[in-house]
């Protein structure tokens, strides 16, 4: 089975998130948009054995602002960059240390990048982003920790 250790935050910031990411991908011409479940995606992992044991974890979040990143197939991916703090890689190495058998398949280390994922734009070598809602990009917010079966 394949799962992701996940953030999740309550509806209220959820709505904005997507409500954002509705907003600035307007005006691009994108093949993805947020439409719901924003997230921040800690590890993916696989492992042969259902995971049954509830792992429960809340923290703070924050967002440090709007990151463009170049995609392998020239497309661009817009994200909130989150910072990546001391008490999220606890959280990482905690759950880890839990499940001593799962194979992690996602970065970890060095390349560890959490974010929200709001768009893909498609091939454009312009992207104007025509709003920064800094109130939102530069906030802290309450997120607990799910674990989410991708795919069995």
């Amino acid at each position: 089975m394949i799962y992701n250790l996940e953030l999740v935050f309550e509806e209220a910031v959820q709505n904005k998130v997507v409500s954002y990411a509705n907003k600035i991908s307007q005006d691009l011409e994108t093949d993805y948009i947020l439409a719901e479940n924003p997230h921040v995606r800690l590890i993916k992992f696989e492992t042969e054995n259902e995971i049954t044991q509830e792992f429960k974890e809340e923290l703070e979040v924050e967002f440090t602002g709007l990151r463009l990143v170049p995609s392998k197939d020239e497309k661009t991916w817009v994200e909130i960059s989150v910072l990546q703090s001391e008490k999220i890689r606890e959280t990482i190495k905690e759950f880890c240390s839990l499940f001593p058998n799962i194979k992690i398949i996602s970065n970890i280390d060095d390349k560890f990048r959490p974010h929200i994922t709001l768009s893909r734009v498609k091939n454009q070598n312009n992207i104007n982003i025509k709003e920064l809602n800094y109130k939102l990009l530069k906030s802290k917010f309450e997120a607990e920790v799910r674990l989410v079966v991708i795919k069995e």
